[in-house]
C-alpha cells in the first residue's frame, strides 16, 4: 500500500474546508470584500451618488432637519412645499431606535450604502447555507444577488428607502424558513426583527411586495401540508407568523399610523391612484431580453429607448446565473423551487402592468391597497431575488447529475454550447437588422434632428451589440465548464470556483456603469461629500429674498416650480412630492394655469391669495402687476415683487357657499371673483360680518405653529392662507378650540368673535402620539423575544460552554 501523495492530501484537506464552519465564515468574509473593493470610493472615501433624487428630497427635508436639531418635538409639518403639506413621507425618523439604525452607528467607518448591499448579499448567503448549499455554492447567490445591476442603479439615482427595504428581502425570507422548521422563540423574535427593519425603512410598496411573497408561501405550504396530512404544525407556524406579523405592524405604527392618515387626503387616497399613473414604469414583456443581453434597449437613460418613459437602473441578473435558474426549473422541481417558481412568475406578470392590462386592472381594483402603488416594475426586486435562488439549485443539479454519471446530461450541455454559440455567430450577422430597428423612443423620434437620431442610433447599436456578444461569451465559457465537469477534466471545486469567479466578472461588466466617479465621460458620476453640501450654497436670489423679514411664499415659473431646491430655503407654491394632497393638485392641474388676464396663463387668484409676494423667472416679465425686483445674473434668474399678492391671513368682507368641489373650482378660475372681499365656504357659516376696521398681526409663527393678534369691531370670518389640512391642525381663540372651515379650497377660516383675541393654529396630530406609545410596545415585545429566544437557543444547544455558533455539520 503506497502513501498518499502531498497533492491528494492538499485536495482532502480543501475539501473538508470547503463543508466546515471554516468556510462559512471565510466566503462570507469574501462577499465583503469584494463589495468593498467594488465600491472603494463609497465605502472609504466619502464619495457619494449625485443623485438628482437624493438631492430633492434633501432640499425638502432641509426646513424639518433644521427644527429637529433645534427642537424636543418632530417637525411633523413641511410648509416650504406646494405651500404646506405633512411632513410624513419626507422626513419623520422613528422615534425609537432599532436595528435599522445599526446602520448608521457602523456608517462611520463604512458608507451605509456599501453596508446594506453587503447585508443583502450575507442574507442570500446564510439563507442558502441553511437550505442545504455548500458555501462556495451560497456564496455565488449572495455575490450575485448583492452586485445585480438594479441594486447599485437604486443607489445611484437616490432611490435610497427602495434599496434598503430591498435589501431586507433575503432577511425576511430566511427567518420565514426558519420559523416553519424549528418553531423557536428565537425564530420568532428574528422574524420579528426583520419585519420591523423592513417596515422602518419606510418604503411600503417593497413592504407590500415582500408580504405578496409571504402569501405564495403560505399559500403553497398550506396545500403542502393538507396532501401530507401534517395540518397540526403549519397551524403552529401560521399561528406564529401571524403573531409576528401583528408585533411588527405594531412596531411601526410610529410612522405608519400617520402616513395611513395622510393616505386619505392624498393623491393616493381613499380611492387610489388613477389606472393610467398607477400603470406608469409598466415592464414591457419584450424587454425580457434585457435579462440576457443588458443593453438591447440602450441600458439607462439617455440611452434607453424602452417602453418605459425613462429608467435609470437595470435588472439584469447575470447571464450565467440565469443559464443556472432555467436549468433549475427544467430539471429539479422540489417545494422550494415550486415557491421560487410562482413568486418569479406572479412577479414577471405583475411587473408587465398595462402591456397585462387584464391581470393589472384587476389588482387595482380588487387588491387591497394595490391601487396605492405606481411603478409596476419595482416588483422585479422579487424576481431578482428568486433568480439567485434558483441559480444555486441550478448549480445543485449540475453537480448531481455529475455524481450520478448522468450519460445524457453532457450531451444536452454539449448541444446547448453548439447552439449557443450558433446564435453568437447569427447574432453577429444579424447586426444590419438590428440597425433597422427605431433604436430611438417616440420622442426622439419627434423631436431630435436627422443627424442627432443618426448619432445616437449608432451608439445602441454598438452599445448592443457589445452587450450581446458579451453576454453569448459568457454563456459559452459556462457552458464549456459544465461539459468539461461532466467530461471529468476538471474537478468539483475547481468548476464551483470557475463559475463563481465568472459570475463575478460578468456582474461587474454589467454595472460598471453605476457608482463610478465623475469624470468628462461620466458627467453623473460620484462625487465628495463636499461638493454634495455646496449644492445646497445659497444663490444670490436666496440671500436677496431671506433678507425680507415679512412671511411671504415664492412662485418659481417654468420648470422652476417642480424644482424643490427653493423649498430648502423658501415657502414655495411649487415643488414635487409624488403624494401631494388631493385638494393641492387639483388647484395646481385645473386652476393655477388658467389664464383670467390677457397675456399669461396664469391664475393671479390662485397666486395672490397664497401669499405669494415674490414671481421667480429666468426670463423678464413685462407684467403690470410684476415690479423688478432683483437680478442673480449667475444662475440667470429675475425676481419680481407681486404688488397684488395678499397677506398671510385677512377678514374676508362676505362669503359664499359651495358644496361641490367642481363647482369651486369653476369660481376660482371666475375672473370676477375676488379672494380678498368673497371668501368660499363648503358649508354654511352663520353670523359673519363684514367688518368696518379689523387688524391682524402675527406674532409668532413656527414650522407647525402660528400666533396671531386680531381685532374686529364686528363678527368677522378670517380667512388663513396655510392649507388646510383638518387630521392634526387645531385652531384656538383665546385658549378655546374653534373649528376649521375648509376656505377657497385650500385655504383654512375661522370664525372670529367681535373684539380683541389671540388666536392660535398647531399641528398635533393625536394619531402620531398614540403611534409612538403603540411602537414602543411593540419594538419592546420584538426585543424581548429575541433576546429570550437566544438565551434559551444558547442553553439547549451549548449548555453555557463557548463554542463557534455555525456547527460543522460535515
Amino acid at each position: 500500500m503506497t502513501g498518499k501523495t502531498g497533492i491528494e492530501r492538499i485536495h482532502e484537506t480543501m475539501n473538508r474546508f470547503y463543508k466546515s464552519k471554516y468556510a462559512i465564515i471565510a466566503f462570507g468574509v469574501i462577499i465583503a470584500l469584494i463589495l468593498l473593493i467594488r465600491f472603494f470610493p463609497v465605502a472609504f472615501q466619502g464619495y457619494v451618488p449625485q443623485a438628482q433624487d437624493t438631492q430633492q428630497w434633501r432640499y425638502t427635508a432641509q426646513p424639518m432637519i433644521e427644527y429637529n436639531e433645534t427642537h424636543d418635538d418632530k417637525a411633523l409639518w413641511n410648509p416650504n412645499v406646494f405651500s404646506g403639506m405633512p411632513g410624513y413621507l419626507i422626513h419623520l425618523p422613528a422615534k425609537f431606535p432599532f436595528i435599522d439604525n445599526l446602520k448608521d452607528l457602523f456608517g462611520y467607518i463604512v458608507s451605509w450604502r456599501v453596508l446594506m448591499m453587503i447585508s443583502g448579499g450575507i442574507g442570500v448567503y446564510l439563507l442558502l447555507i441553511m437550505l442545504g448549499f455548500e458555501p462556495i455554492v451560497a456564496f455565488t447567490g449572495g455575490i450575485a444577488f448583492a452586485l445585480s445591476c438594479h441594486f447599485p442603479g437604486l443607489l445611484d439615482i437616490g432611490h435610497n428607502t427602495k434599496f434598503r427595504a430591498a435589501m431586507y428581502i433575503p432577511w425576511v425570507f430566511l427567518t420565514l424558513e426558519y420559523l416553519r422548521r424549528k418553531h423557536s422563540v428565537l425564530a420568532l423574535g428574528l422574524l420579528m426583527v426583520m419585519l420591523i427593519g423592513q417596515l422602518r425603512e419606510n418604503h411600503p410598496q417593497i413592504v407590500y411586495y415582500t408580504m405578496m411573497m409571504i402569501g405564495v408561501y403560505w399559500v403553497m405550504h398550506l396545500i403542502w401540508s393538507i396532501r401530507d396530512k401534517k395540518l397540526k404544525p403549519f397551524v403552529i407556524f401560521s399561528v406564529l407568523l401571524l403573531f409576528a406579523l401583528i408585533v411588527a405592524v405594531s412596531a411601526v405604527t410610529n410612522p405608519y399610523l400617520s402616513t395611513r392618515e395622510y393616505a386619505d387626503y392624498s393623491i393616493r387616497g381613499k380611492e387610489g391612484l388613477s389606472t393610467s399613473y398607477a400603470q406608469g414604469w409598466s415592464f414591457h414583456p419584450a424587454e425580457m431580453i434585457t435579462f440576457f443581453i443588458p443593453k438591447f434597449f440602450g441600458g439607462i437613460s439617455p440611452y434607453y429607448w424602452g417602453w418605459m418613459p425613462s429608467t435609470q437602473t437595470s435588472f439584469y441578473m447575470g447571464t450565467i446565473i440565469l443559464i443556472l435558474a432555467i436549468i433549475a426549473v427544467a430539471t429539479h422541481r422540489d417545494r422550494l423551487t415550486w415557491i421560487l417558481i410562482v413568486v418569479s412568475i406572479m412577479t414577471l406578470l405583475v411587473s408587465f402592468g398595462r402591456h397585462f392590462g387584464l391581470l393589472s386592472e384587476f389588482l387595482l381594483k380588487f387588491m387591497p391597497y394595490f391601487n396605492k402603488f405606481r411603478v409596476p416594475a419595482m416588483i422585479m426586486v422579487l424576481l431578482e431575488f428568486c433568480i439567485v435562488l434558483l441559480a444555486a439549485q441550478g448549480i445543485r443539479v449540475v453537480l448531481y447529475m455529475q455524481e450520478q454519471d448522468n450519460r445524457r446530461f453532457p450531451k444536452s450541455i454539449l448541444y446547448a454550447m453548439i447552439a449557443t454559440t450558433g446564435m453568437m455567430i447569427l447574432f453577429f450577422l444579424m447586426r444590419g437588422g438590428f440597425a433597422s430597428m427605431n433604436l430611438a423612443s417616440a420622442y426622439e423620434l419627434s423631436n431630435y434632428t436627422p443627424d442627432q437620431l443618426k448619432s445616437i442610433r449608432q451608439t445602441r447599436l454598438d452599445m448592443l451589440m457589445s452587450s450581446g456578444l458579451t453576454s453569448f461569451l459568457f454563456a459559452i465559457v459556462f457552458l464549456g465548464s459544465v461539459w468539461l465537469l461532466m467530461a471529468k477534466k476538471i474537478g468539483k471545486y475547481s468548476f464551483l470556483w470557475l463559475v463563481a469567479i465568472l459570475v463575478v466578472m460578468d456582474l461587474l461588466i454589467a454595472n460598471a456603469d453605476f457608482m463610478q466617479k465623475k469624470s468628462k465621460d461620466n458627467p453623473n458620476g460620484l462625487i465628495t461629500k463636499t461638493k454634495t453640501v455646496q449644492k445646497m450654497d445659497k444663490t444670490a436670489a436666496d440671500e436677496f429674498l431671506l433678507k425680507d423679514s415679512e412671511l411671504f411664499r415664492i412662485y418659481p415659473l417654468g420648470a422652476g416650480f417642480s424644482d424643490n431646491r427653493w423649498t430648502a430655503y423658501h415657502q414655495s407654491i411649487g415643488g414635487y412630492h409624488p403624494s401631494k394632497l388631493s385638494r393641492y393638485r387639483d388647484v395646481i392641474e385645473e386652476c393655477l394655469n388658467v389664464e383670467i388676464r390677457s397675456g399669461i396663463p396664469i391664475n393671479w387668484h390662485i397666486v395672490n391669495m397664497l401669499n405669494t409676494k415674490y414671481v421667480l423667472f429666468n426670463r423678464p416679465l413685462p407684467l403690470d402687476n410684476l415690479e423688478y425686483a432683483y437680478n442673480d445674473q449667475k444662475n440667470k434668474m429675475i425676481v419680481y415683487r407681486n404688488e397684488d399678492y395678499l397677506p398671510r391671513a385677512w377678514f374676508a368682507d362676505s362669503l359664499e357657499v359651495i358644496g361641490d368641489p367642481k363647482q369651486i373650482i369653476q369660481r376660482l378660475n371666475d375672473p370676477t371673483w375676488d379672494p380678498a372681499r368673497i371668501a368660499i365656504v363648503e358649508s354654511t357659516v352663520q353670523g359673519m360680518e363684514k367688518p368696518d376696521s379689523a387688524s391682524v398681526t402675527i406674532t409668532d409663527y413656527q414650522l407647525q405653529s402660528m400666533t396671531m393678534q386680531v381685532k374686529t369691531e364686528k363678527p368677522a370670518f378670517l380667512v388663513v392662507s396655510e392649507i388646510y389640512y383638518p387630521a392634526g391642525w387645531e385652531a384656538f381663540i383665546d385658549g378655546k378650540p374653534v373649528t376649521i372651515h375648509p376656505t377657497d379650497y385650500i385655504l383654512r377660516g375661522i370664525e372670529v368673535p367681535a373684539g380683541s383675541h389671540t388666536i392660535e393654529m398647531k399641528f398635533d396630530p393625536a394619531v402620531y402620539h398614540i403611534s409612538k406609545t403603540v411602537s414602543l410596545i411593540g419594538l419592546l415585545t420584538a426585543t424581548v423575544i429575541t433576546l429570550l429566544g437566544a438565551f434559551l437557543f444558547y442553553r439547549k444547544n451549548y449548555g453555557g460552554k463557548t463554542e463557534f455558533v455555525l456547527k460543522d455539520e460535515s
